[in-house]
């Protein structure tokens, strides 16, 4: 009798601890969640700077894709992805596009400086800064690179400064510095330049510490 009027007791007594262990763990679940989170944005490049600027309007182009500053998930990925393994992510590369495993979805994301491919994007564009150089697509920009052998790899590298591109990014954001306009791509800025009389280019001349790190 006594023994089942223990077992009562402590019965009663973990119902009463339930609630507590619940919220205690979601507590937790929350916290990695975030920790997770955190780890991603900074993989996807979402700090952006702010400084003494505002945003006013996108505006709208064609073309090349742009990354989003928020997350945009697919739930399956486009047919004939490659996949590639590089600081210890795996990444999912089609027509010029990158994405990461997040979840049960894929993300779009940049990829990272040093990651290389066999064959660029159709549709890329020649970026020459002084001796050197860029081969640029949708907010990308690689060099080439020799091995040794039969095969050339491209690799992602830092925008450079002084780059001029024709045409930006569909939804690049019209900001104002210093009552200057400029141009945001991810943590790139772009001034509208005119190349001729009838022709407008955009130069790069500023890139943020978190694009392509």
């Amino acid at each position: 009798m006594k023994t089942k009027q223990l077992i009562t007791v402590l019965g009663l007594f973990s119902l009463m601890l339930l609630p507590n262990n619940l919220e205690a763990q979601s507590r937790n679940a929350k916290a990695q969640r975030g920790t997770m989170d955190r780890k991603m944005d900074k993989r996807i490049g979402m700090d952006h700077y702010r400084s003494n600027r505002y945003r006013t309007q996108p505006i709208g182009r064609r073309h090349h894709y742009r990354y989003p500053k928020h997350r945009r998930y697919v739930r399956t990925l486009p047919v004939g992805y490659s996949r590639f393994y590089f600081g210890g992510f795996n990444y999912y590369f089609h027509a010029g596009i990158y994405y990461m495993l997040h979840g049960d979805n894929y993300v779009v994301v940049l990829p990272p400086s040093g990651f290389r491919i066999a064959v660029l994007p159709s549709g890329y564009v020649r970026v020459v800064v002084g001796p050197r150089i860029y081969f640029y697509h949708s907010g990308v920009y690689y060099v080439e690179l020799s091995d040794g052998g039969d095969q050339e790899n491209y690799e992602v590298t830092k925008p450079p400064l002084g780059g001029i591109i024709k045409e930006l990014p569909q939804d690049a954001e019209e900001v104002v510095i210093d009552r200057k306009i400029l141009y945001d791509d991810n943590g790139v800025l772009y001034k509208k330049i005119y190349l001729n009389e009838d022709e407008v280019g955009y130069e790069i001349v500023y890139v943020s510490k978190e694009t392509t790190t």
